[in-house]
């Protein structure tokens, strides 16, 4: 035998094996679904009937009386300015800390709303910092030095918001919004 023959005995030896893996790989989709019809399968002296299991868990699942689940409740819509502005206006009695942020975060809003009316970002407005959107907007004449020194004087005053300085328990009630006190 030489090394012809042999080549040609073994393609023969695989052809047929591969041409049924290659129809089990074309067909796999259709024959799934076919196979998911079903509902009673017979061969000489098995026999399959699904459609007698289907019906008996049919009358289990009727029989538990579920009841259908509320939807669960969308997250809050997110607050405009004025609004927010009026919840820093009722916190600032109580919890000032929290209410400069609250306010502060009006305030990027605002800038972020200016710079994208205005459509003179080259980033997405959102991405930048208030101060880089308040830049842009003195880049385009939308607003002064002295608005842009305001603003700087507010971001240091959130800032330091931020940082409490507690000593003794007597803060405690002056940061109950905070959820440890952080020593600077």
């Amino acid at each position: 035998m030489d090394w012809l023959q042999f080549l040609s005995s073994v393609v023969g030896s695989l052809a047929w094996p591969a041409i049924v893996l290659a129809l089990v790989v074309l067909l796999r989709a259709p024959v799934t679904r076919v196979l998911l019809t079903l509902t009673r399968l017979k061969y000489k002296d098995l026999e399959l009937d699904f459609g007698r299991e289907l019906k008996q868990l049919e009358e289990q699942a009727k029989a538990i009386e579920v009841k259908p689940q509320q939807p669960k409740a969308l997250p809050p819509a997110p607050k405009g300015s004025a609004q927010l502005l009026a919840e820093a206006e009722r916190l600032a009695q109580d919890f000032p800390e929290p209410a400069v942020a609250v306010g502060w975060q009006a305030v990027e809003d605002e800038l972020m709303s200016a710079v994208m009316r205005l459509a003179i970002s080259p980033d997405y407005p959102v991405h930048n910092s208030a101060l880089k959107n308040a830049e842009l907007l003195l880049g385009q004449k939308a607003v002064d030095e002295n608005t842009i020194d305001l603003l700087k004087r507010m971001r240091n005053l959130r800032k330091s918001s931020d940082r409490i300085h507690c000593f003794g328990a007597g803060c405690r009630g002056k940061t109950r919004w905070a959820k440890s006190c952080v020593v600077t």
